[in-house]
């Protein structure tokens, strides 16, 4: 996957260093990797983006961005980078920001470079670069020319938080991870199904993992050494220091008995009579299992119920209420099928962990109230608010910038935003409302039928022989 990075840059001599530093002629082939549109060397670009700003009357203020667009190695070569740069250059900067590029292939991986003015050459206007700006503008550029020379889509990567964790920073920097680690082996735990995928998780958290052995009360036993960005050390998987459930042996047990959620179903062609106007394509379609035919024959019962009768003679009331049945049904049939829950077992294990997961974003949730109610984040808050309202022709919306990035260093790092975590816990309440719908409807089910079974045989009136059927001839 091709990175994309984003810097700025704040002073001039950190501006004529970046274009003298990305135009070296060991890094570019004798040169033959550059172009832009403000000159063939280093002193020259300077010039021409100083003169810029100077015609404007914009000598303060940041100086210039820097992108930094990287492949992996073999994913592309010098001469179809150079083409993707100058496209992007020409098509994003056009004419109205002096801009520098170079390709850099002194490495194993192709990667270039992008330095172009803070100050637009035709209007005055500073460059703004908002959140949210590469998703809304740079990325449909740079899609739709790495889609025209083969190549993978470019991803921005946002600039890594410096700020310290939640937990360290609310302790004045002391050491205090146990419940949060805690917290999140639960929650790896409850979604893996080995200990691979656990550990997959771990890493995608943020933790660093190292492996090893330890000896305890006689014997070697695995341990996990575990490390959050922020932390000055590592917290081992050991009983005395975690608890006795988050230890390695423990964990992998708690893994072992954790049921799959989900199971894949089975899929057979369809019959020839059976494909509709498709000429000679196959389809493939889910079989559904018995527990879900119960709930699908439920749906269609009740829809033909009326079939053979006077819809004007039947209760109204009672087509009303059938038809708010129908709807819960078909809404229980599709969650069934969608999700691939084929027995009462599987939806019983779902509902379970849907509770840890509710429980989990709860906690989180807590957390970033709390966070949200700090003086520093309402300060934050109230400098983002600020950026949208500073009109494009006034300098101030960099000072402000600076100011907010200085606060966001300083500040603990969220966990997770606060709306994304409200529409997932929105999304569980609702899962969790149709599993009951479910088992109540199950469990009306299981009652009707124990009724049938109970009920007294007839019996037999004295003197009335029962006729015996032979043949097509009833003879008593």
């Amino acid at each position: 996957m091709a990175i994309t990075k984003m810097m700025n840059i704040k002073t001039q001599s950190n501006l004529y260093n970046a274009i003298a530093y990305i135009m070296r002629e060991e890094k570019t082939e004798e040169s033959l990797w550059i172009g832009g549109n403000a000159g063939d060397n280093p002193e020259e670009v300077y010039r021409v983006m100083m003169q810029t700003k100077q015609d404007w009357g914009k000598l303060n203020g940041r100086k210039g961005y820097h992108f930094v667009i990287s492949w992996k190695p073999g994913e592309c070569d010098p001469e179809k980078a150079y083409q993707v740069l100058r496209e992007f250059s020409q098509e994003y900067l056009g004419g109205e920001y002096d801009y520098v590029f170079a390709i850099h292939t002194d490495t194993d991986h192709c990667h270039g470079h992008i330095i172009f003015n803070s100050v637009n050459r035709v209007t005055g206007y500073k460059y703004r670069y908002e959140r949210g700006d590469w998703e809304r503008f740079i990325q449909p550029v740079t899609d739709k020319i790495c889609l025209k020379y083969d190549l993978p889509r470019l991803e921005y990567e946002k600039e890594a938080r410096k700020g310290m964790a939640y937990v360290q920073w609310k302790n004045g920097g002391k050491e205090s991870f146990k419940n949060l680690i805690r917290t999140d082996i639960d929650y790896a735990v409850s979604h893996s199904t080995s200990y691979d995928e656990f550990l997959g998780s771990l890493k995608h958290f943020g933790y660093e993992i190292k492996t090893g052995i330890t000896r305890q009360n006689g014997k070697e036993e695995e341990v996990l050494s575990l490390k959050l960005p922020g932390q000055k050390r590592a917290w081992r998987t050991k009983e005395k220091t975690l608890g006795k459930t988050y230890t390695v042996e423990a964990i992998r047990e708690r893994i072992q008995n954790q049921k799959e959620i989900f199971i894949r179903p089975r899929c057979h062609k369809l019959k020839r009579w059976e494909r509709q106007e498709r000429g000679s394509m196959s389809r493939m379609v889910r079989s559904i299992s018995g527990y879900q035919k119960l709930h699908v024959r439920d749906v269609y019962q009740i829809q033909n119920r009326y079939a053979r009768h006077n819809l004007y003679a039947v209760n109204q009331a009672q087509i009303r209420k059938n038809l708010i049945r129908i709807q819960k049904l078909k809404e229980d049939c599709r969650y069934l099928v969608s999700m691939q829950i084929r027995s009462r077992e599987t939806l019983l294990e779902r509902e379970k962990a849907l509770v840890k997961e509710e429980l989990y974003l709860k906690q989180k949730q807590r957390v970033q109230e709390h966070v949200a109610e700090l003086e520093p984040y309402q300060k934050v808050q109230q400098l983002e608010q600020e950026l949208k309202e500073i009109p494009v022709w006034e300098d101030r919306f960099e000072e402000v910038l600076d100011e907010l990035e200085r606060l966001q260093k300083d500040l603990p790092e969220p966990m997770e935003d606060l709306e994304e975590i409200r529409e997932k816990l929105a999304g569980i309440r609702e899962e969790k409302r149709l599993i009951r719908q479910i088992k109540k409807i199950d469990a009306e089910r299981k009652e009707q039928n124990l009724s049938i079974r109970h009920l007294p045989m007839p019996k037999e009136k004295a003197g009335i022989q029962k006729p015996e059927k032979r043949g097509k001839v009833w003879k008593k």
